[in-house]
């Protein structure tokens, strides 16, 4: 009989400090305080190929996204075009690393070269955290095949 009253003892104890604990981190998480995307760094992730050099910048009041990328392939690419799928989807421009003067054509990158592609967004705003997906496409020079290369933008505006 003891050993009985002694367990539930131990399991009521137990259970409300669980409770409690579990009340409090619901409440974190419904007043936005444990929210992920507001804890998520300024990221590029993806890109085979193509290595991001730094991170992602975002301007809510020029309404742009820009990442720096430098061709890793082993041999001179041809850009063909390219689009953002995020908050805005666009057309991506490709820039002269430094360069704000794009082209929404043709641009050829030579190994190891870097460069920037831009995405126009009027809607950033609007948004805490802004995160899209890219898609670049290419033609490689030595071997004329056309290819793509895919990746992921997460940032922040400012």
């Amino acid at each position: 009989m003891r050993k009985a009253q002694a367990a539930m003892e131990f399991l009521m104890t137990y259970g409300w400090a669980i409770l409690v604990v579990l009340a409090a981190i619901a409440a974190l998480a419904y007043f936005g305080v444990l929210s992920p995307s507001k804890m998520l760094p300024e990221t590029a992730t993806g890109f085979t190929g193509l290595m991001p050099v730094g991170k992602p910048v975002a301007s809510a009041s020029d309404g742009y996204i820009a990442l720096t990328l430098a061709n890793n392939f082993g041999s001179t690419i041809n850009i063909t075009g390219g689009t953002y799928n995020g908050t805005c989807d666009t057309t991506l421009y490709f820039c002269d690393k430094g360069n704000t003067t794009c082209t929404r054509s043709t641009k050829q990158v030579e190994n190891g070269e870097e460069f920037t592609i831009r995405a126009e967004c009027t809607d950033l705003q609007n948004v805490d955290r802004e995160k899209g997906d890219v898609v670049i496409n290419y033609i490689d020079m030595n071997t004329g095949l056309p290819g793509k290369v895919t990746g992921t933008i997460q940032v922040q505006p400012k």
